[in-house]
């Protein structure tokens, strides 16, 4: 996984990861691209682009599996598991505007993809963590980390059932731009917290002809781990505790060989701790896409969101929703990606500091390269950017962030992974601005 976690106007956040090239270059067939797990969906179909990644990493693992250095079988299933190990560098731990504090730490970042196929049934397993220790700033430690299941049963040829159940452990100073998943991308925050994840989803896809129907739903758990104030003291998180569930539909025409056209509407209940918070609504948006325009796949996407809540004094939140995904998959070695996704959202301020939750029209764009045309060298960048507009407040947020990667690997089971991250939140109330730079150098390990 190229990325570790998955963590209303368009803006621009960048995440660019550099592996540093170092050592001296062999001849080897060592796979330096490592497979990516799975995004979250509701629906099999409907998202080409994303299917074909997710092929491509089957593809990936089997041919590994090939190979006696690389996947392995246990049973019917083909494992792939790797480790990268180094020191981490961070210039703004807790992601202040002033007053910075820097340190030195140890990253450990263990990954995993297990795939079984039988052509009913499919499913792959995935896992990767991302472990920050800083031994001179405790409070800074985080373990995150994600690990999951996708199964997907084909009863027929035009009829197929789609599960995926994952749990992650998260920090909300984090932003994964690629994988919103249905319920949107996380709003960063400033004074990060780390939450369990819980997510799952399922769908049942039926096609006739040139028609498909596809009915489904997902549900999401979030549970805040208490933090700890500067003076030492436990604060609950509780209050920003939250459910959500969605009911989704999606028809989809194939009106000619190369373009479809499609619907999915969507109705949304969002549950807190607290029920003052409490809020249902719908989400419609139609769209248009391809999967075979020579090289490109995606589509693109309009329609209108809106959230009605329990407390009266809450005026209903509504908004436009808009976005969509392209991929340009020129060889087997080369990905770009585009995904540009605006949506609605509710959160609760931290420490539960005033009585109504802060309602957010959340805009996000991205662009990601990657590239893998020798065994043991692969590249990495992205480049994206989020605009966070807070409903019936001043605050607005633009948060910009870029990455740079290359991986090396030395010989087929070892080899060498540099990595860069700029993060910066420009935020029109001063005290919410920050800007951060984390580098970490290290080995990888595949087994």
């Amino acid at each position: 996984m190229v990325s570790s976690l998955r963590c209303a106007k368009v803006g621009l956040a960048a995440t660019v990861s550099l592996s540093a090239l170092l050592g001296t270059t062999y001849s080897v067939q060592a796979q330096a691209l490592l497979p990516t797990p799975p995004n979250r969906l509701i629906f099999d179909a409907g998202q080409p682009g994303l299917g074909d990644i997710e092929r491509r990493t089957r593809a990936q693992v089997a041919k590994r599996g090939n190979r006696d250095y690389a996947a392995f079988p246990i049973g019917s299933w083909l494992l792939s598991p790797s480790l990268d190990a180094g020191v981490l560098y961070d210039d703004n731990i807790y992601q202040s505007r002033t007053d910075k504090v820097s340190s030195w730490g140890t990253r450990l970042m263990p990954r995993f993809i297990a795939l079984r196929e039988t052509g009913i049934h499919d499913t792959t397993a995935y896992g990767v963590g991302d472990v920050r220790l800083y031994p001179d700033q405790s409070r800074a430690n985080t373990v995150q980390g994600e690990t999951g299941v996708v199964h997907r049963y084909e009863i027929q040829r035009d009829l197929v059932w789609r599960f995926q159940g994952e749990y992650a452990r998260r920090s909300d100073d984090e932003v994964d731009y690629f994988d919103t998943g249905p319920f949107g991308p996380q709003v960063i925050n400033r004074d990060p917290r780390q939450y369990n994840d819980w997510f799952g989803s399922t769908s049942l896809q039926k096609t006739w002809g040139f028609f498909s129907l596809g009915l489904g739903g997902a549900a999401q758990r979030i549970i805040y781990e208490a933090t700890t104030d500067d003076l030492g003291h436990r604060v609950s998180e509780s209050d920003s505790n939250s459910t959500r569930y969605r009911l989704n539909a999606r028809a989809q025409y194939q009106f000619t060989p190369a373009f479809y056209t499609f619907v999915e509407p969507a109705l949304d209940w969002w549950r807190y701790n607290r029920s003052a918070y409490d809020s249902h609504g719908y989400r419609v948006v139609g769209g248009i896409g391809s999967d075979r325009i020579s090289l490109f796949r995606g589509e693109v996407y309009a329609g209108y969101q809106q959230q009605e809540f329990n407390d009266p004094r809450l005026d209903e939140a509504a908004g436009s929703a808009f976005g969509g995904r392209l991929f340009w998959l020129p060889t087997r070695d080369l990905t770009v990606s585009a995904v540009l996704d605006q949506s609605l959202s509710t959160s609760v301020p931290d420490n539960g500091t005033v009585i109504l939750p802060d309602i957010t029209h959340t805009t996000s764009a991205s662009l990601g390269v990657s590239w893998s045309a020798l065994y043991n060298l692969s590249a990495t960048a992205r480049l994206g950017y989020q605009f966070v507009d807070y409903e019936d407040q001043v605050r607005q947020d633009d948060i910009w962030s870029a990455s740079l990667a290359l991986t090396y690997m030395v010989t087929p089971r070892l080899g060498l992974v540099a990595d860069y991250d700029y993060t910066v939140v420009d935020s029109n109330l001063p005290d919410n601005s920050y800007d951060r730079n984390r580098v970490t150098i290290g080995a990888r390990a595949q087994f």
